[in-house]
């Protein structure tokens, strides 16, 4: 394997893991946003906890890959700096990464 592709798959690898190391601060932002638990009334009883909020989006999967969408973000900044730095094999390997949670998305959306 060719130091290039050595690269390609190391960064594949961080691009993968980056969305999964985002992923608490993203849940913390959807969960202060105010997803609220409803009595069968309609009303308002309480907001859903952290945990509470991790358990939903696990067994729902359309809301999982809404989830999972927003946490592939934080590769689109890292994507540009490396382009920016003219290091054309790491962003290569970061949007590897990212075509990878594309295609999961895919799979929940239509699945």
């Amino acid at each position: 394997m060719t130091p290039n592709n050595q690269t390609i798959v190391k960064f594949s690898i961080a691009g993968l893991i980056l969305p999964i190391l985002a992923s608490p601060l993203v849940n913390f932002i959807l969960v202060s946003q105010g997803p609220k638990r409803v009595d069968d009334r309609g009303f308002i009883v309480g907001t859903y906890t952290f945990s509470e909020y991790y358990q939903i989006l696990i067994t729902n999967p359309p809301k999982l890959a809404i989830f999972m969408s927003l946490c592939a973000l934080i590769n689109l900044p890292v994507f540009f700096w490396f382009l920016h730095k003219e290091k054309d094999y790491q962003a290569k390997g970061i949007l590897m990464g990212t075509l990878v949670y594309f295609v999961i998305f895919m799979i929940f959306k239509l699945g």
